[in-house]
């Protein structure tokens, strides 16, 4: 009926097509071959969105193990470093004895830093995909700025940790509340009384992506949510030990790629002329939203 219907089509070509009728049979096919092809690509979506939320549960749930198992390290390490900072070992046999256990549990820890990241790693690649390059954009009181994010193959978490409080908002309504000499920066007490204030599990660093003059990296020990613009060159400052902490450094986990000028309008904010130089007003971030390359 349907091959009928197309040879009258056919034959129909320069007459009145407003008095083309079908045969009789063939609308009622086309209606079924039309349901079937609709029901096959919802089929193949739906096991497209299963799949998918089944690799996201498993991400979910590393990430969940992971954290509870680096704060039950956590404790485990502040025990160990009080107990060694009371010892006060005579000779090397017992120096050797009480290191041991501190030992051990910086294993455990760096372990599971370790899984952390992997986890952090696999759920960037399943939202963005392999080498993707992740931007972050925000619009300010004085301008757009963007960032980009460093590569999951060097800092995977603070960069998962960064893009997913972007994702579900959080940034919006924070601000610059600092024009220091050294750095331009923001947190979130302009938003006002915040019951949820998220730091970093660890202090993620990498050699290969440092502070230099214009990236961004994450105050504080343990850092965030405050986190910064690098206005000079602030690799030892801001690199392992700079902060007086041994060790350990600020993670720096991206760079500014536009919005040069709004920097400069952001420097050129008065502020309070104390030490610290906060700003006298915040300079608002009303919106920040996440995009790939």
């Amino acid at each position: 009926t349907f091959v009928m219907y197309l040879k009258h089509k056919k034959n129909a070509v320069g007459t009145d097509k407003g008095h083309e009728t079908l045969p009789s049979g063939a609308e009622e096919l086309m209606s079924t071959s039309t349901k079937i092809s609709t029901l096959r690509d919802l089929q193949q979506c739906r096991a497209d969105v299963n799949d998918m939320e089944a690799r996201m549960t498993e991400i979910v749930r590393i990430h969940e193990k992971s954290t509870k198992e680096l704060n039950s390290v956590k404790k485990e390490l502040e025990g160990a470093k009080k107990n060694c900072k009371a010892a006060r070992p005579e000779n090397r046999r017992l120096k050797k004895a009480n290191s041991q256990p501190y030992s051990k549990v910086m294993k455990k820890l760096n372990k599971a830093n370790t899984e952390m990241q992997r986890a952090a790693r696999a759920a960037l690649r399943s939202q963005f995909g392999k080498d993707s390059r992740i931007i972050v954009d925000m619009k300010t009181d004085v301008g757009d700025l963007s960032i980009e994010m460093a590569p999951d193959t060097l800092m995977p978490y603070v960069t998962w940790w960064f893009v997913d409080l972007a994702q579900r908002g959080y940034w919006d309504g924070c601000g610059f509340i600092r024009r220091a000499n050294h750095v331009l920066q923001a947190n979130c007490n302009p938003k006002g009384n915040l019951k949820e204030r998220p730091s970093i599990a660890f202090q993620e660093y990498s050699d290969q992506y440092v502070h230099k003059t214009y990236t961004v990296g994450i105050a504080g020990f343990p850092g965030g949510p405050d986190w910064y613009i690098n206005i000079v060159d602030n690799i030892r400052g801001h690199g392992p030990g700079g902060q007086g902490v041994p060790d350990e450094a600020n993670p720096c986990f991206g760079k500014i790629v536009s919005g040069f000028p709004t920097i400069e309008n952001i420097k050129a904010s008065p502020h309070d002329k104390s030490g610290f130089m906060a700003l006298k007003k915040p300079i608002i971030i009303h919106k920040a939203t996440v995009r790939k390359l």
